[in-house]
């Protein structure tokens, strides 16, 4: 897919994913089964708040495994329609993130600035979950509110 439009230098990632919730454990996100059980941990989908729709490069998942880590592949553009896949891996007891030794350094503080802006998605849903929160608010969500928002201020004609 090729590179969409440069993102403003104010955003967030946002879970774009189904029926997440927050649970218990080191991992903040889970996943209400079909049918019936608990929510148990689980992968989720993010992607940039900006637009509803992202180009696809720009859609993260993270992948919690069972040492307490979470492992993802983000994509950097570095010419046009071109990007280059860079792993990282964040520890969630430490909170921090390691960048893949494939990385090449003139990318390096762009996949820097990515894996911080996913950190806070992390850091945020357990203080939201701590605070009781019940589930995240989903990029879906987020549009549905800016465009009943902009039909609201819309004059009728």
């Amino acid at each position: 897919m090729y590179p969409g439009p440069v993102l403003p230098e104010t955003w967030a990632y946002v879970v774009d994913d189904h029926s997440i919730v927050y649970g218990p454990g080191p991992w903040p996100f889970h996943r209400l089964p079909i049918g019936s059980g608990p929510p148990e941990p689980s992968a989720i989908r993010v992607a940039p708040d900006p637009e509803y729709v992202s180009w696809g490069h720009e859609y993260v998942t993270l992948r919690p495994d069972q040492f307490g880590c979470v492992n993802t592949t983000i994509h950097i553009e570095i010419r046009r329609c071109i990007t280059v896949r860079v792993d990282l891996r964040f520890n969630l007891d430490e909170r921090t993130w390691l960048i893949g030794d494939r990385c090449p350094e003139q990318i390096r503080a762009q996949a820097d600035s990515k894996a911080a802006r996913l950190m806070a998605l992390i850091n945020a849903a357990f203080t939201a979950r701590d605070a009781g929160v019940e589930r995240p608010i989903t990029a879906y969500e987020q549009w549905t509110a800016r465009q009943s928002t902009a039909t609201a201020l819309t004059p009728d004609t």
